[in-house]
């Protein structure tokens, strides 16, 4: 019994990462509800969880594909376009390079979907549809019957 328990307790250790990820998507419709500082710490913190994880388990061929590249070379493009067309470039440059974390964000859905046999997409999603199922009849109550 103590071995199986020290197994269960490696395993979870060692995708911690990957659980704190899809715990960290599967509320993000939530985040919206709490504001923009909400949404874009949850935005970044998936973003450095999927950049470590990815390193963790040398598993950087990943982004090797031509959509990431595509969306890096639209990112440069605005670099590009930040240092020669912009008018007020202090301005500019906190917009341009946070512009990352969205391309980022894009391959954390893209990577919680494809990993661990498509396991995870399936608890992302229902978590979702939960979500935007109470909002809904949250919304219709509201609606229909004039007060929260």
């Amino acid at each position: 019994m103590s071995l199986n328990n020290s197994l269960i307790k490696k395993h979870y250790k060692n995708n911690f990462l990957q659980y704190f990820g899809v715990f960290l998507l599967s509320i993000y419709p939530a985040s919206f509800f709490f504001g923009t500082g909400a949404l874009n710490l949850t935005i970044i913190l998936l973003d450095v969880i999927l950049i470590i994880d990815l390193i963790k388990n040398r598993n950087l061929k990943f982004l090797n594909c031509f959509s990431f590249y595509s969306l890096i070379i639209f990112w440069l493009i605005l670099i590009i376009n930040l240092f020669f067309f912009s008018i007020d470039i202090t301005n500019s440059t906190p917009r341009t390079i946070g512009f990352l974390r969205f391309i980022f964000f894009i391959f954390v859905i893209k990577y919680y979907f494809d990993v661990n046999d498509k396991k995870y997409k399936k608890i992302i999603l229902s978590s979702w549809t939960s979500i935007f199922l109470i909002t809904t009849l949250d919304l219709l109550y509201e609606f229909f019957v004039g007060n929260n």
